[in-house]
């Protein structure tokens, strides 16, 4: 039986603040040593996960843009069978739309109601709302297939009128930890992962499939793994939300996720 291991990044593996996972290093050996598959599933973009997955040292399959698309390296050959998308040297399970397209819509919305997106935004307004250095910021802006986006004002008044509308352009909103995200209406972290199970399973045949996360979008791939778990917050708090055989973190963020990864994986 073999574990796969499927993480949310910002606010689950990563310091919410800091964006560091130092604090996660002992679980993270540990995962190396077992040879386990760890697959990031996140709302950043390709540009700001490989550094990441430099960092971490590993070349496993990765979902970027709230499931936009799977890229996989020419090391993952053996998982895939199908025909896929050619990127930049990646391998490309493409289940979005295209930046422009997304954009193009997210033109429509932002005619009726005050929305602020990623798009619209010099580097230095989005490192003030992420916290980003402002050199990974760029990298924050080369969107394939999503647009975050927050609201100038009203948010309670327009929220379900730009909610309605999305759906009418076959795109959907999701809520992230700092922002809404327009994204394709076919696309979720669930499909992405599910589609990774479907190809490990093949390869290796049973799995257990774990997976963390603690915002509203990882809800969808939360529901599709064996074993959910669900990282408490920086002040105590965590998402609510029914799951069966759900655990939560007793610590918050990178501390929570290490401790809960070590507990289930010894």
């Amino acid at each position: 039986m073999r574990y796969i291991i499927f993480t949310d990044l910002d606010g689950t593996l990563l310091d919410s603040e800091t964006y560091e996972f130092s604090e996660a290093l002992s679980s993270i050996d540990l995962i190396k040593k077992k040879g386990y598959p760890l697959i990031i599933v996140t709302s950043k973009t390709r540009s700001e996960v490989l550094p990441i997955l430099k960092e971490l040292e590993i070349n496993f399959p990765f979902v970027v843009e709230n499931g936009g698309g799977v890229f996989f390296f020419k090391a993952n050959l053996d998982l895939f069978s199908e025909k896929l998308d050619l990127i930049d040297n990646f391998y490309v399970k493409i289940f979005g739309k295209t930046y422009d397209k997304i954009r193009n819509i997210f033109g429509k919305l932002k005619e009726m109601a005050p929305l602020l997106g990623f798009g619209d935004m010099d580097d230095k307004t989005i490192a003030e709302l992420t916290q980003l250095p402002i050199e990974q910021v760029k990298n924050a802006k080369k969107r394939e297939f999503s647009e975050p986006f927050i609201f100038e004002k009203d948010e309670d008044l327009f929220l379900g009128k730009v909610i309605d509308m999305s759906s009418k352009y076959n795109t959907k909103v999701l809520k992230g930890g700092r922002f809404y995200h327009l994204v394709g209406a076919e696309q979720d972290k669930g499909k992405s992962v599910r589609y990774l199970i479907s190809l490990f399973e093949r390869l290796y045949g049973n799995v257990i499939s774990i997976g963390l996360g603690d915002s509203k979008n990882d809800v969808d791939f939360l529901k599709v793994v064996d074993i959910p778990i669900v990282i408490r917050r920086k002040n105590g708090s965590f998402l609510d939300v029914k799951l069966e055989n759900k655990i939560v973190s007793d610590l918050p963020e990178t501390r929570g996720w290490n401790e809960v990864l070590l507990e289930v994986l010894k």
